[in-house]
């Protein structure tokens, strides 16, 4: 394996959340409550799921525009709940 294959193998494998840490976080997805699943990997935010209603939606079930929403809503519940 060439040295840039290698490198770029390591910034992929960085990113790869399931070296990361898992989190249940309360958020208000659309203006009702939601549990979103995530991973926190570098200090990148990963949406692996979302409970909202009762039901659970699967990352690859969720927009990309809506796994950014999550992510953002869970990183600043995550910051809130490290201030507390």
């Amino acid at each position: 394996m060439s040295f840039d294959a290698c490198a770029h193998r390591d910034r992929w494998l960085d990113q790869v959340p399931e070296y990361g840490d898992e989190h249940e976080v309360g958020i208000d997805f659309n203006d009702a409550p939601a549990t979103a699943l995530v991973t926190l990997a570098n200090g990148v935010i990963h949406v692996d799921g979302l409970l909202h209603g009762g039901l659970y939606l699967d990352a690859d079930d969720l927009s990309d525009s809506a796994q950014q929403r999550i992510a953002e809503l869970a990183r600043a519940a995550l910051l809130r709940e490290a201030a507390e």
